[in-house]
């Protein structure tokens, strides 16, 4: 049995608004399975002027063939209304229940700061997952990876504004990387909407070959 879903249009992973995009799709198989125990609990302190916020997290998560532990600490700090800058840290434990089924200890961190004003966001980032991170709650494609970079949108006027971003990706468990860019001008004046943007990557790859579009 299989399915097909087609999309009416291409779905980028982040907005005019530099929102991330994703999609999620939820389904539900027959099946007689084992009963286990799923927990998590979080704790967390905020200051009385509420500028600083740390917390602490714990899950346990176990199917029928593997059994992970995943424990995080996760701290913001926001100096104003308009700037935060967030860090998490976690580690998680997986072990095998079946042949085959995935184990091991790996690690994941990000550093983020954001800030916004009335003609400017800015987003900047690094983080680093490890091969196997996670409950199997993450997306597969950045599993093992590296990242560093930013995403900006400038408003020039009232019509009309920048939007940019550039990062780099390693690949911890290949000798790959990926350097990046994407450039859009927008120009919308509430009856007409004009886009021009632009994509440059540079990629190297396993075998030492590069490759650039």
């Amino acid at each position: 049995l299989a399915g097909t879903l087609r999309f009416r249009a291409p779905v980028l992973s982040r907005s005019s608004a530099l929102d991330p995009q994703f999609i999620v799709a939820e389904y539900e198989v027959d099946g007689v399975g084992e009963r286990v125990l799923n927990a998590g609990g979080r704790v967390s302190y905020r200051s009385t002027d509420e500028k600083l916020r740390v917390g602490a997290t714990m899950i346990h998560d176990e199917d029928n063939s593997t059994k992970t532990n995943l424990g995080g600490v996760d701290a913001r700090y926001r100096p104003n209304v308009d700037t935060e800058v967030r860090a998490e840290y976690a580690v998680s434990d997986a072990k095998a229940k079946t042949s085959g089924a995935a184990a091991g200890t790996a690690k994941a961190w990000l550093i983020e700061a954001e800030h916004h004003s009335r003609s400017m966001d800015v987003l900047a980032y690094v983080r680093t997952r490890e091969a196997g991170f996670g409950t199997g709650q993450l997306n597969s494609g950045e599993d093992g990876t590296r990242k560093f970079g930013f995403d900006a949108r400038v408003k020039a006027t009232r019509s009309l504004s920048l939007t940019g971003s550039a990062w780099q990706e390693d690949y911890l468990n290949v000798d790959a990387r990926r350097r990046a860019a994407k450039a859009l001008v927008e120009y919308d004046n509430g009856t007409t909407v004009l886009r021009a943007g632009l994509t440059h990557a540079d990629d190297r790859l396993t075998d030492g070959s590069r490759n650039t579009s």
